[in-house]
């Protein structure tokens, strides 16, 4: 049966566990979380509530001003784990918890800027950021959930109203929040039945994809400029110094044209397991909202990094599409596809933290400063490494 959101009914559901968690109403919370995750995941009893408890330590990781994304997001993947067979998405957990955390970040961004200025109307920031969350929770473009983000921005705006303490009419912002979530829901199942409308008129015959093809989409959110970030990224040479967790050995062999276009780079590299890649890429493309690069060697395919700037925050996206063909994931993927899967998510949840420090690092601001900053995570098994590279 085609999925749709039972509108009214989770609308009804989030808008009085908003109401019981601003009330510091904790079990009443709770079990609104369950009941949500029973409505809007299709979820059993016992899943539901242990998805609900993933939802509750999310939160409690967000609470402080200075938290650890990397623990919400743990906590938030957790949750998606087990919401993923309720929805059509056809992301990852891993994916749907990035954006849901930054959905998250955003939002507390704008509503500690309307303490300040009740009156702020620019809901842009959160619109695009709930765009990106339900194009991957339901399978859709963020072209076409931008209806449904927008209803879903303004109903946050009347409940933040509320909680800040400058609503006029208090009982009528509930009534408005519950209303507009109803709208975005629609909007949603809207979208959706478009887009299965869409597929029927151009359904054409697939072959499945071989096991040891991979798609893997990133998303990494740091405090920072986007053309700073853009320029670490695209410094190969410097990667073994900032995420020597995966970069183990990097060579520059071809340097391209004035923007690096053409620049080959051969590397050797590696995630959590104790196994090694060595490979190459070449750069194609370069533009200043992103790059794209060709690989060859123990695996064939291409990536593609993304940038965007989004108040204090750059998001990056990186798409990587690839087939493995070292014999070892080549011929054990059928097999072990998703321990290679969660390999590559620990490299890039490296990844996200090496560059977090790294722009700490840069900015500073005296040596002291920098010297209380930690380095980098390190690799895993370094003697075996130590072995195989002498």
């Amino acid at each position: 049966m085609a999925f749709s959101v039972d509108a009214p009914a989770v609308a009804r559901l989030e808008r009085l566990g908003w109401e019981a968690y601003y009330e510091r109403a904790w079990g009443r919370t709770f079990w609104r979380l369950v009941q949500l995750n029973r409505v809007l995941y299709h979820m059993g009893p016992a899943k539901a509530v242990s998805a609900a408890f993933d939802t509750v330590r999310a939160a409690q990781a967000f609470a402080p001003l200075d938290n650890d994304p990397a623990r919400v997001r743990e906590h938030l993947t957790a949750f998606y784990t087990k919401a993923l067979a309720g929805i059509p998405a056809r992301v990852d957990a891993a994916t749907l918890a990035a954006r849901e955390l930054e959905y998250w970040q955003v939002h507390r961004e704008l509503a500690i800027g309307r303490l300040h200025d009740p009156q702020a109307t620019d809901i842009e920031p959160l619109v695009a950021a709930l765009a990106r969350l339900h194009a991957a929770h339901f399978d859709g473009t963020e072209q076409s959930m931008r209806a449904s983000a927008a209803y879903r921005a303004r109903a946050t705006a009347a409940v933040d109203r509320i909680t800040g303490g400058y609503s006029q009419d208090i009982a009528a912002d509930w009534a408005a929040a519950e209303e507009l979530l109803c709208q975005a829901y629609m909007a949603a199942n809207q979208a959706m039945t478009i887009r299965k409308s869409d597929n029927k008129t151009e359904e054409r015959a697939t072959t499945p994809a071989p096991s040891n093809d991979y798609h893997f989409v990133t998303l990494w959110r740091v405090r920072g400029q986007v053309e700073e970030v853009a320029a670490i990224l695209r410094d190969a040479d410097d990667l073994v110094r900032w995420w020597p967790s995966v970069y183990l050995e990097v060579e520059t062999v071809e340097a391209g044209d004035d923007h690096r276009v053409g620049k080959v780079v051969n590397l050797f590299t590696k995630g959590w397991l104790p196994y090694t890649l060595r490979w190459s890429f070449r750069v194609t493309e370069v533009s200043e909202s992103g790059f794209r690069l060709e690989a060859w060697g123990d695996f064939v395919g291409r990536g593609i990094w993304r940038f965007e700037q989004a108040g204090d925050y750059a998001n990056i996206t990186y798409d990587w599409k690839i087939r493995a063909d070292k014999p070892l994931l080549r011929y054990l993927s059928f097999l072990f596809k998703p321990i290679f899967s969660a390999n590559h998510r620990w490299a890039m949840a490296r990844g996200e933290e090496s560059l977090a420090l790294e722009l700490a690092r840069r900015h500073a601001a005296s040596a002291a400063e920098r010297e209380r900053i930690p380095p980098p995570p390190g690799p895993t098994f370094r003697s075996r490494m130590k072995s195989r590279t002498k």
